[in-house]
């Protein structure tokens, strides 16, 4: 019986992830590193095919694991970065460039050698900056609400250039990537900021 290639991906991307000893939080670790989406889910051969190559490549899956912070910590780091480069706040979303702003802010080298009290201060540095991009943060801290606020606030920069009309972004995101008009997953909410990003950042959304 053939298998058809993503299935095939798949199955390499958690064999190589089983061989190397990483679980699914070290290897969703490493899928948002490399191509900015957490899950498989939705990912193209190219991203699957730079999943697999990071995990069997010189360590490189291993140096996506935290040391003295938590792999929590390290991931809402990068989930940042990434919210961060879609607001236009940051030119350059790769490992390269969050560790040497990691290293301008805190001194130490790369985001997995932060320990645990440095690691939070990061994060409430990357927070307090994309609020001054628009970011309303949830209050008591809800992911979900967090995602939408970023989004929401992706929504807002593209209203003053003129790119989209209407109060909110949902009937737009409804209608390009066929969303459901009860609550997003996360991983819907998810694509609906890299969509927003995207023409944000100057593209049509379709990259």
């Amino acid at each position: 019986m053939t298998v058809d290639p993503m299935t095939a991906r798949r199955r390499a991307i958690f064999a190589a992830a089983r061989d190397a000893g990483l679980d699914e939080d070290d290897r969703r670790a490493v899928q948002l590193r490399v191509t900015g989406k957490p899950s498989l889910t939705g990912m193209t051969l190219t991203d699957m095919d730079k999943v697999l190559t990071a995990i069997r490549g010189n360590g490189a899956a291993r140096s996506a694991r935290p040391v003295g912070s938590t792999r929590a910590h390290v991931g809402k780091i990068w989930a940042l970065w990434w919210s961060l480069y879609w607001l236009r706040a940051v030119e350059c979303p790769e490992e390269k460039a969050l560790n040497a702003w990691v290293k301008r802010q805190t001194g130490v080298d790369a985001v997995r050698f932060l320990d645990h009290k440095a690691a939070i201060a990061v994060i409430e540095a990357m927070k307090a900056w994309a609020a001054r991009e628009g970011v309303e943060w949830s209050s008591p801290p809800c992911a979900q609400a967090d995602r939408r606020a970023v989004l929401d606030a992706i929504w807002a920069k593209l209203l003053v250039v003129n790119r989209v009309e209407g109060r909110t972004a949902d009937a737009f995101l409804r209608q390009r990537l066929n969303l459901p008009a009860a609550r997003w997953t996360d991983r819907q909410t998810d694509e609906a900021i890299k969509l927003l990003g995207r023409m944000l950042r100057g593209g049509d959304g379709n990259g």
